[in-house]
């Protein structure tokens, strides 16, 4: 798992390099909070997300790839945590825009990927698997500076656990993130 995390990292710092080529348009990060829903969330407390994101090229609307890590912790004494490592391809979609490019930038978000998920307990020990995953958002950006933004965003990711045996329950998390975008 340690080695795909680090090819994707390498993979992200190879797309850099491209920004000339105007395949990079920028890059963003965001930290938040991020809480499990439905049978999940009766075991989980709301945890910590972060991410970064790479914004692609601008093809029909603009593409992101994002990286990002949660932690959540169970609300039982079992000493159990939580940490998801999922890697999205999205589409970005601007609801409106003003003239002046000035004012907030209302945006609808809709992306694939995956889940790596590693679970600790201090009775089964520790386990790791992918998920294949869904993420819809909305969000909100506000230029405080020629290339930098102030970002809003709420996220709800599906993650698509019943393909395991002996999964009982898929997970459904939803996200709350601020941070800045940087555009070249």
């Amino acid at each position: 798992m340690k080695r795909k995390i680090i090819l994707l990292a390498l993979a992200a710092f190879c797309l850099a390099g491209s920004a000339q080529a105007k395949i990079i348009r920028g890059f963003g990060a965001d930290l938040g909070f991020i809480a499990a829903l439905g049978e999940l969330g009766q075991n989980l407390d709301a945890g910590f997300s972060g991410c970064l994101i790479v914004k692609g090229p601008r093809i029909f609307v603009p593409i992101e790839l994002s990286l990002g890590a949660s932690w959540q912790k169970k609300k039982e004494t079992d000493n159990t945590t939580m940490m998801l490592l999922p890697v999205f391809l999205s589409a970005v979609i601007d609801l409106k825009r003003s003239a002046s490019g000035e004012g907030v930038l209302p945006q609808v978000r809709i992306g694939f990927g995956g889940v790596f998920e590693n679970v600790a307990t201090s009775y089964r020990g520790r386990f790791s698997n992918f998920d294949p995953s869904l993420l819809l958002g909305v969000g909100a950006r506000k230029r405080i500076h020629r290339r930098l933004s102030l970002a809003l965003d709420l996220s709800y990711v599906f993650v698509y656990q019943t393909h395991l045996p002996g999964a009982e329950f898929n997970g459904h998390f939803v996200k709350l993130g601020f941070g800045l975008d940087y555009l070249f």
